[in-house]
């Protein structure tokens, strides 16, 4: 056995490794884009693609000309529109989920 495992175990550390940090680079987007309380089991994995692409885009105008970083910029305000809207969406689902609720209580 060697000094730092064999090569599965540390591929397997790795990944562990790999998969922590992911997280918290995620959790730091959400709780900048305050979107931290619709980050649910049912949505987890395309939230986690949508996060991933987000944070990746940051290299992207480092190395185009003026025009694609006018782009670039109009494309991060619709993504910040967009957060804003599914927080207001998400608001207003709970809002229903607790008049339905209400209302069925009442007709009791």
């Amino acid at each position: 056995m060697s000094l730092f495992g064999n090569r599965e175990e540390r591929i397997k550390r790795a990944r562990e490794e790999t998969a922590i940090k992911e997280q918290q680079k995620r959790n730091k987007y959400l709780e900048e884009n305050k979107i931290k309380d619709i980050y649910a089991e049912e949505n987890k994995v395309p939230m986690d693609v949508i996060i991933d692409m987000s944070q990746a885009k940051g290299t992207i105008s480092q190395f185009q000309d003026s025009g694609i970083k006018t782009i670039y910029a109009e494309q991060l305000v619709l993504e910040r529109q967009n957060w804003m809207q599914i927080r207001q969406n998400d608001r207003l689902i709970k809002q229903n989920d607790e008049i339905i609720k209400l209302l069925k209580e009442n007709n009791k």
